[in-house]
């Protein structure tokens, strides 16, 4: 189901969260001061806005919070108006706000001003957060490799309550057998490979499709981002 994210500050963390939302099936209002930078964007996005996001007003009249209720804070060298665009989204009470960090003092100060996450570029990838921002069965993404016209990752997820006591074959996973391995069974079309069940101090290298999934198993999925969208259950 896709979601309503607004970002501000299209640097270069902040185009690359909006791109990979937007290409996730999200609707993405692309936001900066910048005009030229705005300009620049308005080719990749369809919805882009030239706002001062310490105005409260200009916020409001693109839809923030009623219309738009996740906001992602990407603006990065600015810290002044990270913090106070955080606090007035904060007061208009926006439900979801992520906000970036440049450091360990203005991730505390981020946190005590309201932001519901923070990320810090230096520990997490713009790819990582695009991808589990909606997601909150996903407990990590990792980049894995790039082919040029691809890029492959690895996602550990929790899965949801009604995935327990059932099959990976039987909710549409596929594992290394030698059926995805002839391309003669995709898991429902979604051609991602299930690598490892994390369950408690155990590991389940390569199960098999007949492997059932227990309450508290962590399952670590690999393929490339578009593909993981469609295996990975997403929260309502």
């Amino acid at each position: 189901m896709a979601k309503q994210v607004a970002v501000i500050g299209l640097g270069r963390f902040g185009s690359t969260v909006a791109r990979e939302l937007q290409n996730s099936g999200h609707d993405v209002v692309a936001i900066d001061k910048d005009a030229s930078i705005i300009n620049e964007a308005s080719q990749f996005f369809r919805y882009s806005a030239i706002t001062d996001s310490t105005h409260r007003q200009s916020l409001t009249k693109l839809g923030i919070p009623n219309d738009v209720p996740t906001v992602v804070v990407a603006i990065g060298t600015d810290v002044q108006a990270s913090l106070l665009t955080t606090i007035l989204l904060k007061e208009m009470g926006v439900p979801l706000i992520i906000a970036r960090a440049n450091d360990q003092l203005h991730e505390d100060a981020l946190m005590r001003l309201g932001a519901d996450r923070v990320v810090n570029p230096e520990n997490e990838t713009a790819l990582k957060l695009a991808h589990d921002i909606f997601h909150t069965e996903i407990v990590s993404y990792m980049d894995l490799i790039s082919t040029g016209s691809k890029d492959y990752g690895i996602s550990k997820i929790t899965p949801p309550e009604n995935f327990f006591g059932k099959t990976l074959k039987e909710v549409g996973l596929p594992t290394y057998s030698r059926e995805v391995k002839n391309k003669k069974d995709k898991g429902n079309g979604n051609d991602v490979i299930v690598l490892t069940i994390v369950r408690g101090l155990e590991l389940v290298l390569i199960p098999s499709g007949d492997e059932v999934i227990l309450r508290g198993d962590l399952l670590v999925i690999a393929g490339d981002p578009d593909t993981l969208e469609k295996a990975i259950p997403r929260s309502t």
